[in-house]
């Protein structure tokens, strides 16, 4: 359900990467509300009412169906896009759908392991068993959704089907209310009071719980906004976090002692990851993703495998466990999700989520010392050290400018490593050294060797920094450059990387004429820089559309391109697909969609439905262009199948050859729904039409109820 509603709302908020961080913290908070009511109720399934409340309680959610995709798609707030208005409406549109539903789901899992437990079923003393098929369940289920589900059914089937398959849990839970009946020693042990749990145990429960989720959340967007920022990407990170449940939870538990050794070692993997993606030292894709996905792992199983170890032998406190477990998980993912994004200006929740792991595991059981006699000196030596490591080496890294600076990161990231691997005995050390370099991250972007830093800026859709190197001031958003611009005066009005005059857009803006044989509105889909802008011709009305308000203000702060602009600019904030709603039929001769390069592309505007709106606005030969380079997705043959199947002439051009020093290599493709327009493009700008070439792979065309990006992947 979770993949299921985040993908639909994708694209009514703009196809942010944080709508995924946004829903989870929602349905954090309705597994809170599911644990709370399994904890009432689960005291109360001895008497024949509390089994027939709760069953009617599962049924009366079913009563909510049919559930409409529109209502997830839909945004209930007109989208001003400002986090806070963002979350809320998230909140609201899922609290108002799936919420209830899902609500009562969370507390199948816990209502099953009571009534185990209250049974003279041979399992009834470890009924933790459950709680582990449960989230075995959960993890087939979300491996299963990329290759089994995505690529063959519309959102309509999904849902259709999950909403069958409710009906079908609610029945078997039904079943096991029925035959279920505690055993006369039950009723007798349910007249004495429960043993008491000590304070600090469920506060480190809280905690152990808090940082495992903060983990996963920090994971999910480290790598959705710093690597590869796709939905699919979502799936991996939660899958582990929720396998790390299925081991430790499990009869027996696997948590081998060689894995809880290497905490520190995990710790110290996760802060050398975190330093080199803060000094824009990135590592393969190949090798980031594992070490990325593996921290997540070894963070995970050390803390939930503390919960498993600390769990309460007294089934009569259950539901307080499972309570304060999803209550913690809420506060991890309000940390991780939320508060870090709107306090920082870098993916300050990654060493959050550490630090916070770190703390709540030397809340334990102190593990015995090494060899050799330790002074009082020696724990804040080694955090002073770790801190000098952490400020000091972007610093060094500017002293031998010859040296590959990869090399020297490399060789700082190993001392962080053998560092943190002598604190593998002291678990409360290693967490004043993550508090030290959380405190560091808000200093680590200005220390990034050859860049002079002016703004760094995040809000839900993203991080944007704005820094000069050498001649040039350029725009970047998360890792994806968006924009460049000369720092010299005189050259300050020549757009340069993908808009070129070499480039296929900048050569047909600046001779648009030619290629409409008239000059007329042109519409432009993502502001960046501005540097289309300088296209206009003197008096052309020019309607840029831009999704983040806080770029129009970057645009016109840092950089100079629409003060350089002859046109008459017209800037309109907000998603495309609504905001263009607003435009008059046939307005545009061109209209330049410029959205998909980032890493996080969205969805919803390259879909069958989305090319129907720019047709709308486009005269009758005008002219689609669309900017598809990406470095993780081949998105042409998603752009060709999908207008040739709603009767687009389709065409391409790709800068990849004799590259100008100022331009950069990228891929433009045009569609036209005039032959004599298609023409002019491939005799007057070397244009190849698409109609007679045979598509590079099998893609089937996207809609707002189907896109497949695992199909996509390069």
């Amino acid at each position: 359900m979770e993949l299921i509603a985040a993908k639909a709302m994708l694209p009514g908020f703009g196809g942010s990467s944080l709508v995924w961080a946004a829903a989870m913290l929602a349905f954090q908070v309705f597994l809170l509300g599911g644990y709370a009511w399994a904890a009432w109720v689960g005291s109360r399934l001895e008497r024949p009412w509390g089994r027939a409340l709760h069953g009617a309680l599962l049924l009366v959610m079913a009563g909510m169906f049919p559930l409409h995709l529109e209502a997830l798609s839909t945004p209930g707030v007109v989208p001003i896009p400002w986090p806070e208005v963002a979350w809320a409406d998230i909140a609201c549109m899922l609290a108002l759908t799936v919420g209830p539903a899902f609500v009562m789901l969370a507390t199948v899992s816990v209502v099953c392991q009571r009534l185990l437990a209250m049974s003279s079923l041979p399992q009834a003393a470890r009924p933790y068993g459950l709680y582990a098929m449960s989230n075995l369940g959960s993890f087939v289920g979300l491996l299963s959704y990329p290759v089994m589900v995505e690529p063959f059914f519309d959102l309509d089937v999904q849902l259709m089907a999950w909403q069958v398959g409710y009906l079908l849990v609610v029945a078997l839970q039904a079943l096991v209310l029925w035959r279920l009946r505690p055993t006369p020693q039950e009723a007798v042990t349910a007249a004495t009071a429960p043993a008491a749990v000590s304070p600090r145990v469920q506060a480190r429960w809280l905690l152990l719980a808090a940082a495992g989720s903060a983990m996963f959340i920090a994971t999910t967007n480290v790598i959705t906004m710093d690597l590869a920022s796709i939905p699919l990407l979502w799936i991996v990170p939660i899958s582990l976090y929720l396998l790390s449940f299925v081991l430790v939870f499990k009869n027996p538990p696997w948590l081998p002692a060689w894995v809880r050794s290497r905490f520190a070692l995990a710790l110290a993997v996760g802060s050398l990851l975190f330093l080199l993606a803060s000094l824009s030292y990135h590592l393969p894709v190949q090798v980031a993703l594992p070490a990325y996905w593996l921290t997540l792992l070894a963070v995970c199983l050390v803390c939930h495998g503390e919960l498993s170890r600390t769990a309460p032998k007294d089934p009569r406190r259950l539901g307080r466990f499972y309570l304060l477990l999803s209550l913690g998980g809420a506060l991890g993912s309000l940390l991780a999700g939320y508060v870090a994004p709107l306090v920082a200006t870098s993916l300050a929740e990654y060493p959050a989520a550490l630090c916070l792991a770190a703390a709540a595991v030397s809340m334990g059981e102190q593990a015995p010392r090494g060899p050799g006699r330790r002074t009082w000196w020696d724990r804040p030596a080694r955090v002073l050290g770790m801190l000098a490591l952490v400020l000091a080496w972007p610093v060094v890294l500017t002293l031998w400018p010859e040296v590959p600076t990869n090399l020297l990161a490399g060789c700082a990231g190993m001392g962080v490593a053998v560092l943190y691997f002598r604190l593998e005995t002291q678990p409360r050390t290693a967490a004043y050294v993550a508090a030290m370099l959380l405190a560091a991250t808000q200093l680590l972007p200005g220390l990034v060797p050859g860049r002079v830093l002016h703004s760094a800026h995040r809000n839900f859709y993203g991080i944007t920094t704005v820094y000069d190197s050498g001649p040039r001031r350029h725009l970047k958003h998360g890792t994806t450059l968006h924009g460049s611009q000369f720092l010299d005066p005189a050259r300050a009005g020549e757009a340069l990387t993908y808009y070129h005059v070499t480039t296929p857009s900048g050569a047909l803006l600046a001779r648009q004429e030619e290629a409409l044989d008239a000059v007329h509105p042109l519409g432009l889909v993502g502001l960046g820089t501005g540097s289309l802008a300088v296209y206009a011709r003197p008096g052309q009305a020019v309607d840029i559309f831009e999704l983040d308000p806080h770029n129009g203000q970057v645009a016109s702060t840092w950089f100079s391109f629409l003060d350089h602009s002859p046109g008459e600019l017209r800037l309109t904030f907000g998603d495309a697909r609504l905001t263009l709603r607003g435009v008059a039929a046939g307005r545009y001769g061109i209209l330049v969609v410029d959205a998909f390069n980032s890493d996080s592309i969205p969805v919803h505007l390259l879909t069958r439905e989305a090319l129907g709106e720019y047709g709308r606005v486009l005269r009758e030969d005008g002219l689609l262009l669309l900017h598809v380079s990406n470095k993780y997705l081949d998105l042409p043959p998603v752009v060709q199948a999908t207008g040739q199947a709603a009767g687009w002439l389709v065409l391409e051009k790709a800068y990849v050859g004799t590259v100008h020093s100022d331009a950069e290599a990228c891929v433009w493709m045009a569609l036209t729904r005039d032959p004599a327009t298609a023409a002019r493009l491939v005799a007057r700008f070397g244009w190849r039409d698409l109609r007679n070439q045979p598509q590079v792979r099998s893609v089937r065309p996207w809609t707002d109820r189907f896109s497949n990006v695992l199909g996509v992947l390069r």
